[in-house]
């Protein structure tokens, strides 16, 4: 049985909330940016399972598909799915490319060493 990704579990960050729920949040947000496409489900699972073992301490946030061209040339970002991570408002760390929970727990521990898991 297929199991369906809790959406609702990842912020959706446009025009009209990125300056609030990134540049604005008080924890650390690691902001997702995936076009639509082959990869969506499984980098968004992958995701999901990052979201369940740093929660509530780092906000998940996944760029709206109509914000992600601008979003890129803002940041200049070259390719999805890119992974950043935003503390105080300030780009941190990102991570360029595919990747799994593993690969996302090491950027993570190693962008905020302070921040801990509740899996391991």
């Amino acid at each position: 049985m297929e199991r369906k990704i809790d959406f609702e579990a990842l912020y959706p960050v446009g025009l009209d909330n990125f300056n609030g729920e990134v540049l604005g949040e008080v924890r650390p947000v690691l902001l997702i940016c995936l076009s639509e496409g082959a990869s969506l489900e499984k980098q968004l699972s992958e995701v999901e399972k990052v979201h369940l073992a740093y929660q509530p301490s780092l906000k998940v946030c996944l760029l709206k598909e109509d914000f992600l061209g601008a979003f890129m040339d803002r940041y200049l970002v070259r390719g999805t799915p890119t992974f950043l991570i935003f503390l105080n408002g300030e780009e941190r760390q990102r991570l360029l490319g595919k990747s799994n929970y593993q690969d996302l727990q090491q950027f993570i521990k190693q962008a905020l060493p302070e921040l801990t898991s509740d899996i391991s």
